[in-house]
């Protein structure tokens, strides 16, 4: 599990198996006994630096008039999926019915309570697990953001993975607009 910072707002997040439950079932219990908790799909995730991205994006515009959801988490879900409305980003971002892991991220004031929290999760779940690696992920995600190739040649990056990186920081920050 990591856990981020900014601004007075503490992320705990790590990839779950999702061995002992279903992921509508975890989806519901979540739901009902955790704030500020979200379970996303893995997949939709190039990385930890573009979770980040968009955790620090969420939090930079809560209080704000840019803000657009009630809560710092789903504000996140709206910025990984790149989108204003929080129904589209449910159904971008939100685990499907033949999901095996799910990304989880609580999000609290005290790095305690988020990590205490994500932990009585993983508990429901079955166990942690590294982020998948970027294998075939590129490809995807490029679908996904709709970044076209010609764009990511007008990136100046080290190289493609990472010009499709600053691609997807674009999309979600672009949201602000």
């Amino acid at each position: 599990m990591r856990v981020v910072h900014a601004r007075g707002f503490y992320c705990a997040a790590g990839v779950l198996e999702l061995i002992n439950t279903s992921p509508a079932e975890l989806v519901e219990k979540v739901l009902r006994s955790f704030e500020n908790t979200q379970l996303i799909d893995p997949d939709v995730i190039l990385d930890w630096d573009v979770f980040d991205a968009a955790f620090l994006n969420a939090v930079i515009v809560h209080g704000t008039p840019y803000q657009r959801a009630k809560s710092v988490s789903n504000e996140v879900l709206l910025k990984l999926a790149a989108t204003t409305q929080l129904d589209e980003a449910i159904r971008r971002v939100g685990l499907k019915d033949t999901s095996k892991r799910a990304v989880l991220f609580t999000i609290s004031r005290s790095e305690t309570q988020a990590v205490q929290t994500a932990l009585k999760v993983a508990e429901l779940a079955g166990r942690l697990l590294d982020l998948p690696s970027d294998e075939g992920k590129t490809e995807l995600l490029m679908v996904f953001y709709g970044i076209e190739e010609k764009q990511l040649s007008a990136v100046q990056a080290e190289n493609r993975e990472k010009a499709v990186k600053m691609m997807i920081m674009q999309r979600m920050a672009e949201t602000l607009l």
